[in-house]
């Protein structure tokens, strides 16, 4: 909750909301107006990599909860002994 804060409290900061309040990429504008002078690109490859290391994260938990619910084979519910999480 802080760090949405924190972006939105960032966001007014630095763009004016007209400039943005009609944006389908909202953050990418803010991105475009800020100091950092980030090209877009930059940006871009950022969410994506974000998007992958959430699926990532969460892949191994979906698959462990619907092993836990005879969805999928059981060899999905194995956890590791030493963090008692999803293989």
């Amino acid at each position: 909750m802080a760090l949405y804060a924190l972006l939105a409290a960032t966001t007014a900061m630095v763009a004016d909301f007209d400039d943005y309040a009609g944006s389908e990429g909202a953050l990418l504008e803010v991105v475009r107006q800020g100091p950092l002078d980030l090209p877009t690109w930059l940006f871009a490859l950022i969410a994506v990599a974000n998007t992958c290391l959430v699926a990532l994260i969460t892949q191994s938990r979906i698959l462990y909860g619907m092993a836990r619910e005879d969805v999928v084979p059981g060899v999905f519910a194995r956890v590791r002994r030493s963090t008692q999480t999803p293989w």
